[in-house]
C-alpha cells in the first residue's frame, strides 16, 4: 500500500485506474488457477470439444488442444491412448449431451405425436446459436469415411438412439406403419441439419416441423 501511495504522488495518477488494473491481473490469475486445478482429462475434453467441432477435426492438431486446454503432452496419453480415442471421446459426449437434451425436452410433453415435433423444435433451438457449423456426427463421418473406423461405430450408435427414439414415439401414436414413419422423419431430421447450415435461414425447422405434422397424419390415416 505505501508503495501506491509513493507512485500516485510521484505521476499524480488515479487510485481508480490502478485498482482496476489491480483487479483485473487478480481476476486472470485466478481464472488461470481455477482452470489448472480442473484434472487435465476434463480440460484435455472440453478443448478439443470446442476445436474439433467448430474448425474440423483433421484441421486441429494435438498441439493446438494441448495448448487451449494448457497442459503438457504427458497429460494426453496418460489418459487417451490416441488422438484416435481422444476424438471418440469427443464424439461420444457430444451423443451423450444431446441425447440428455432431447430427453428433458421431451419430459414436459405426455403426447407421444407431440413428443415428436418437440424434437424439432429442441433441433430449432440448436440450430439458432451463433456457433453451429453443422451435426458433428455428419461431419465426422465425412472425414473419417472408413466404415470400420471406431468414429463411424459412434455415430451409427448415435443414430441407432435417434432411430429407436422416433420408432418408440412413432409407436406410441398408434401409427400402424412405425418404421416407414420412422425413416420419413429420419430423413426430414437429416435434412433440417444440412439446409440450416446451407441456408442459414430461421424458417427451416418450422417447414420441417410442418411436414412432421403432415408425415404423422398421414400414416395415421394409411
Amino acid at each position: 500500500m505505501l508503495a501506491i501511495c509513493l507512485l500516485l504522488k510521484q505521476t499524480n495518477r488515479s487510485v481508480l485506474f490502478d485498482y482496476k488494473q489491480t483487479i483485473l491481473y487478480s481476476q486472470v490469475m485466478a481464472d488461470t488457477k481455477a482452470k489448472r486445478a480442473r484434472p487435465a482429462r476434463i480440460r484435455i475434453l472440453e478443448a478439443a470439444d470446442q476445436l474439433l467441432y467448430g474448425e474440423g477435426i483433421h484441421t486441429v492438431g494435438i498441439e493446438r488442444i494441448l495448448d487451449e486446454a494448457g497442459v503438457v503432452k504427458a497429460s494426453l496419453y496418460s489418459n487417451f491412448e490416441s488422438k484416435d480415442e481422444l476424438i471418440a471421446e469427443y464424439l461420444r459426449g457430444r451423443s451423450m449431451r444431446w441425447q440428455t437434451y432431447i430427453a428433458e425436452g421431451l419430459a414436459k410433453e405426455s403426447n407421444p405425436e407431440q413428443k415428436i415435433l418437440r424434437i424439432f423444435d429442441l433441433l430449432g433451438k440448436w440450430l439458432q446459436e451463433p456457433g453451429y457449423r453443422g451435426c458433428p456426427f455428419t461431419n465426422a463421418v465425412a472425414e473419417y469415411p472408413d466404415p470400420k473406423h471406431p468414429v463411424q461405430t459412434i455415430v451409427r450408435e448415435h443414430r441407432q438412439w435417434l432411430r429407436k427414439t422416433f420408432r418408440s414415439l412413432s409407436k406410441a401414436s398408434k401409427i400402424r406403419n412405425a418404421d416407414a414413419l420412422t425413416s420419413s422423419l429420419m430423413f426430414l431430421y437429416d435434412g433440417v441439419l444440412i439446409a440450416a447450415l446451407f441456408d442459414r435461414r430461421s424458417d427451416v425447422v418450422k417447414g420441417a416441423r410442418r411436414a412432421a405434422e403432415e408425415l404423422i397424419a398421414s400414416a395415421k390415416q394409411a
